[in-house]
């Protein structure tokens, strides 16, 4: 039985966001979709570093590499929830790096927001696409 593309497509992009071993193509590249509203921050993406036992490491550095073109991404402090099911972790906020946008006013449609999470040390950086439905 063929899965619809579209079916095919999640759950490649859930493979992505849930990372992988050394050597998969989805390590390098990793496409999001998000909403906005206009007049207030959306918070893209919070971005931490938490080892498989639970340890917090610092939260990695994030560059913009492109801004949209309907709104502006920026960078600032944000927390994430560790998602571990297995560990007692699971569910406990850390300290993370944000990726907010901005709408500009009067804006509406599809915008685009491409940035690099630079982890350093035994993990490689990742490139994010972020895909915004400006409302």
């Amino acid at each position: 039985m063929k899965l619809p593309a579209i079916t095919a497509i999640a759950a490649a992009l859930l493979t992505a966001a849930c990372g992988g071993g050394p050597g998969d193509p989805w390590l390098a590249d990793v496409t999001y979709a998000a909403g906005a509203a206009q007049g207030g921050a959306t918070l893209l993406r919070a971005h931490s570093t938490v080892g498989p036992d639970c340890a917090v490491g610092a939260a990695p550095q994030i560059e913009i590499i492109s801004q949209g073109k309907l709104g502006v991404a920026r960078v600032a402090p944000a927390t994430d929830v560790i998602v571990a099911p297995e560990q007692d972790c699971d569910g406990d906020e850390v300290a993370a790096t944000g990726v907010f946008y901005d709408a500009n006013a009067g804006a509406a449609g599809i915008d685009s927001v491409v940035y690099r999470a630079l982890r350093g040390g035994a993990l490689p950086d990742r490139t994010y696409a972020a895909n915004i439905r400006v409302r």
